[in-house]
């Protein structure tokens, strides 16, 4: 194939099968060391069950300080961090579940500060135990350490105060300040003060300096904001399934971004085709379109995109497909 055939194609979108065949070569067999835990395996060492922890996450995901007439001050800036900074929970529904493998896996024996969902009990714990406001306070210290590893506090910026945490924790339980300090030094002690973690969007933002197709695709008003606003959808529905954590970040974000970036091209052309709105693209970033003959028109499109996204990331081919199929598949079951 001749370079200005070649061109062709680009300008096509289309990608022929020798050139697939020379983009992704045939591989060697899986060894033993690629192979990573089933969820059945990961199930086994949390230290709750797994509906608690849905709740959890949930939680996570939605809660915000409700407003408080006798204190308006009180919970605004927390409002605002995790309103526009959906790293922060990210990291903190992240740090909750390593938590709780961290805990489950450990002997009944190990040293810990307070550690009391394995001390002497084979069983996990639910809901409805008395050790359920004590992971309800780790939730809480989750959210607390990643606000602090996430929002910059030096002036002209201000802190966010235990009292916003406290707001924050009043819609689930009762929390002190007391309990939300020693519930902090509890998952410090637990991950020896390393508590920090990659982020999606770091690479979402590497992902966009690097790929030229990427943004040549994305050209209307809003495109980029809204397709990381549906990939963000997607990795929020993929943390909900302990699968998620036999991916690396990097590839759980490249294979969410595709996802929200044919999601986008779908709204797109939805848009273009209503007259009293052309050309703007707003942030939908909860509607997933299942329409097939616009979606199989996105994928052709982005199929570039994600040539030079397996390039760039350098994974296997059968690595990348694992990933891709297993996000489909969960955001299948959670629409």
């Amino acid at each position: 194939m001749d370079e200005e055939e070649s061109k062709l194609w680009e300008e096509c979108g289309e990608l022929p099968e020798e050139i697939m065949e020379l983009a992704y070569p045939e591989e060697c067999p899986e060894s033993e060391e690629d192979k990573q835990p089933t969820v059945e395996e990961l199930n086994i060492k949390l230290c709750i069950t797994g509906e608690f922890r849905d709740d959890i996450m949930e939680w996570i995901a939605e809660v915000d300080p409700p407003t408080s007439r006798s204190k308006p001050n009180v919970g605004g800036l927390l409002r605002e961090e995790l309103a526009k900074a959906p790293d922060t929970r990210w990291h903190a529904s992240h740090l909750f579940t390593r938590y709780c493998i961290n805990i489950g896996a450990s002997p009944a024996s190990s040293p810990a500060v307070l550690r009391r969902c394995v001390t002497g009990r084979p069983e996990v714990v639910t809901s409805s135990d008395d050790d359920a406001a004590f992971i309800r306070d780790i939730a809480v210290a989750c959210v607390a350490l990643t606000v602090k590893f996430h929002r910059d506090f030096l002036p002209p910026v201000q802190p966010i105060m235990a009292d916003d945490f406290l707001l924050l924790a009043s819609k689930s339980h009762t929390l002190t300040y007391d309990d939300l300090e020693a519930a902090q030094r509890e998952v410090l002690n637990v991950f020896s003060f390393c508590v920090g973690s990659v982020t999606p969007s770091a690479y979402m933002q590497e992902f966009w300096n690097a790929l030229p197709s990427l943004r040549g695709l994305l050209t209307q008003v809003n495109a980029w904001e809204t397709t990381k606003s549906f990939a963000w959808e997607h990795l929020k529905d993929a943390q909900y399934d302990l699968n998620h954590l036999k991916f690396p970040a990097s590839l759980l974000t490249a294979c969410a971004l595709m996802r929200g970036l044919v999601d986008s091209l779908v709204v797109a052309q939805k848009c273009l085709d209503q007259p009293s709105n052309p050309g703007l693209l707003p942030v939908m970033s909860d509607a997933r379109c299942r329409c097939s003959s616009l979606r199989r028109e996105a994928e052709r499109k982005t199929r570039l995109v994600e040539m030079d996204l397996k390039d760039l990331l350098n994974f296997k081919k059968s690595t990348w497909e694992a990933c891709k199929k297993w996000l489909e598949d969960c955001n299948t079951q959670e629409v």
